[in-house]
Formats: structure tokens, sequence, C-alpha cells
């Protein structure tokens, strides 16, 4: 995440993205069948996702949460994304 302002662009915080990988394997397997004509009723469910892998938006919203936290006299008026 960066601190934007008219002079300079200024990193407060980063977190690395990982996908989960039982709904990637999930997600190539449901392709491949489909891709051979397989019926939705008759491929695997979808597995439910694991909190240890966030998604981007859940972490872009825990950095400005913690953001907020750390400078709370700082005043966001924007985000780009």
């Amino acid at each position: 995440m960066l601190l934007v302002t008219s002079s300079i662009t200024v990193p407060v915080g980063f977190f690395f993205y990982m996908p989960d990988p039982a709904l990637k394997q999930w997600d190539k397997e449901d392709k491949r069948l489909k891709k051979r004509g397989i019926a939705k009723k008759d491929r695997p469910i979808k597995p439910e996702r694991d909190s240890a892998y966030p998604t981007k938006t859940e972490i872009a919203l825990g950095l400005l949460k913690e953001f907020k936290v750390a400078h709370s006299l700082i005043k966001i008026k924007g985000v780009l994304a």
C-alpha cells in the first residue's frame, strides 16, 4: 500500500498474496472436466475457502485497517486500487 501526497509517494505497508492451493487445484480440474464436456452435476463441488489464504480484497482491507490504527491522525480521502 502506498501513501500518496501532492509531493511524494511513500509505501506504508505490504503483504504477499498466495492463492488457496485447494481452490487453485479444483479450478484447474474443473476447467479440464468442462473441456471434456462433463456436466456440472457430475463435477466435484467447489471447496470452501481456507481462511489461511485471504483474498486480495481481504488483504487490502486489512492493510487499510492497520494503517488507520497506526496513523489515526491521517485522514484518508481516497483509495486507488
